[in-house]
């Protein structure tokens, strides 16, 4: 195999499963990709000068090449194209983004960005599946810069149900024929012509709903509620001129793995397709919506009704441009835009973010990781990996789902976090989770975390450290390495021990004026110095001043 890359592939390029002597995919060519990247903006060959046989052992051990370090490379390399090339090169071929998350991650960058691109560059091939040219050219990135030719590029395949087809089965008009074309599905492009709304309902017992299978073997009970939600729905839809529903306990097959986590990752990306989302509260008879806690009516969803103690419903709430509101009845009783004040009562999330959307990850006014983490405290889905999985839209990053992983998936969506973000905050949560470990155990753990404001690393720790100012214009970001996570902070030492040490983090209380949030921290392992982890120790601290340090905070406990 390395022969064969040294005559007709330049090793610099070539994923670690093809030195390894692996079976190729798609997510090589996203190895690939990132290697593009990094030689448009540096001007070199990735792994520039570096021996052939050394070459191979770095990359075969997961190690990626160095960022550059000179201010003119770094003026163009920005946090988020350099985020993007590492997420690119994660060792395991799965963990890498898929090509609609890289559109959607190149387009936010360019929609949000003065930079001028020096050439022209058309993306490689990612692979047989995919008809993926892509030109980047020196004023714009002409497929991506409006929201519809995002959401068209990052959407995929949808499946949605026919109005009028699903409305005359109700009817009796449910032969064979009917039921086959109950569903149309659109891909790429196709999304952004077709009108359709959602349905956002927490789920009956299973048995109760109808599923993707029900539907198209004809095996449904018209008198179920399941059914009758779905019936009330498109008649919704009809009255608003919809043509098309989206529901997911019927759109998606979760039989098919492959189809369920792409509908996953894009779920959020439909949700703010759509013209309309109705929200079913089948736990509220009155014609007002609720404004008070009312824990006898709604006592095991914390006074308020329970679909706002599911996980799934958050970004059914944010996505959505319009969203409105019916009781059990199917009566009308409010919409998002009136509601904003009771809606941030009850789920923390600012009005001007009900009513506008998330912006950018780029835009001063997003809101911080754990900000963000606590409006999910408290939520629960049908199974406990749905408490990650329902925030992967919020954050634009993508995981593959593994139903059977339990409390790890929250793991690995911080781990993706951390892979796009440069956002202290995500360490910032209460709770004793893994021993040791910097990562949280639950969104739960952000429960007391809505008021953490993130901060840029150089301008917070330039007033703590003035004299280490060149070293922290050289450290600004973090990364996820084999040894935890690798991140430059302030640190001051324990003044009788050398195992405690407490850093500074580059975000803030929003009552603290500005004053940084520290975290504590002890020795992880007597063999590697600078590795760290959590600790719940208070400690005295030494007197001197912090000094800007290179640590590794475990992420798996100690």
């Amino acid at each position: 195999m390395l022969e064969n890359l040294q005559q007709g592939f330049t090793l610099g390029w070539a994923a670690p499963e093809l030195l390894m002597d692996n079976l190729p995919s798609a997510k090589t060519d996203v190895w690939s990709f990132g290697m593009t990247v990094l030689e448009l903006f540096t001007r070199k060959a990735p792994f520039h000068r570096i021996p052939h046989m050394r070459l191979v052992h770095r990359i075969c051990t997961g190690q990626t090449p160095d960022r550059p370090t000179d201010e003119e490379t770094l003026s163009r390399l920005t946090d988020e194209w350099w985020n993007l090339c590492l997420s690119c090169w994660r060792f395991e071929p799965l963990s890498r983004p898929t090509i609609s998350h890289i559109v959607e991650t190149i387009a936010k960058i360019m929609q949000h960005s003065f930079m001028s691109m020096q050439r022209s560059v058309v993306l490689h091939d990612f692979g047989p599946s995919s008809a993926s040219q892509i030109a980047c050219d020196a004023n714009e990135l002409k497929v991506l810069t409006d929201q519809e030719s995002l959401l068209c590029a990052c959407a995929g395949k949808i499946r949605l149900i026919n109005v009028d087809v699903f409305l005359g089965l109700q009817v009796g008009h449910h032969g064979e024929k009917a039921v086959t074309e109950v569903f149309g599905e659109f891909y790429d492009t196709e999304i952004c012509h077709v009108q359709y709304a959602m349905l956002s309902h927490c789920w009956c017992v299973a048995e109760a709903e109808v599923q993707f299978g029900d539907l198209t073997l004809g095996m449904f009970n018209v008198h179920h509620r399941g059914y009758q939600k779905i019936v009330k729905a498109c008649e919704k839809a009809c009255a608003d001129g919809l043509e098309w529903l989206w529901t997911d306990s019927t759109c998606i097959n979760e039989d098919d793995i492959s189809e369920f986590s792409e509908s996953v990752n894009s779920r959020y990306h439909w949700q703010a397709n759509s013209e309309q989302c109705y929200v079913y509260l089948d736990d509220v008879d009155g014609l007002t919506f609720p404004t008070e806690r009312d824990y006898q009516k709604f006592s095991a969803s914390g006074g308020w009704p329970q679909w706002f103690s599911c996980s799934w419903t958050l970004s059914d709430l944010l996505a959505p441009n319009k969203v409105s509101f019916f009781n059990q009845h199917w009566q009308f009783i409010g919409d998002k835009r009136n509601l904003l004040a009771v809606l941030t009562t009850i789920t923390w999330v600012p009005e001007d973010i009900l009513c506008h959307g998330l912006p950018s990850q780029q835009h001063p006014d997003h809101p911080s990781v754990a900000q963000i983490l606590s409006w999910a405290a408290d939520r629960n889905g049908r199974k406990k990996e749905d408490r990650a999985y329902a925030l992967l839209g919020l954050f634009r990053v993508h995981m593959q789902t593994q139903y059977g992983e339990g409390g790890h998936a929250f793991h690995h969506l911080q781990e993706a976090i951390i892979g796009d973000y440069n956002d202290h905050s995500i360490f910032v949560w209460s709770g004793e989770g893994r021993h040791g470990s910097i990562l949280a155990e639950s969104p739960d753990d952000f429960r007391d975390s809505a008021d953490v404001i993130r901060l840029s690393p150089p301008h917070a720790y330039t007033k703590e450290c003035p004299e280490a100012e060149a070293q922290i214009k050289s450290h600004r970001w973090f990364e996820l390495t084999g040894k935890g996570v690798e991140i430059w902070l302030p640190v001051t030492h324990c003044a009788d021990s050398q195992e405690y040490i407490q850093v500074k983090l580059a975000c803030c209380h929003q009552s603290s004026n500005g004053e940084l949030i520290t975290l504590n921290l002890a020795r992880a392992s007597s063999q590697d110095e600078g590795v760290y982890g959590r600790t719940l120790e208070n400690f005295t601290l030494s007197s001197a001043k912090p000094g800007f340090q290179k640590l590794y905070l475990v992420c798996n406990g100690m």
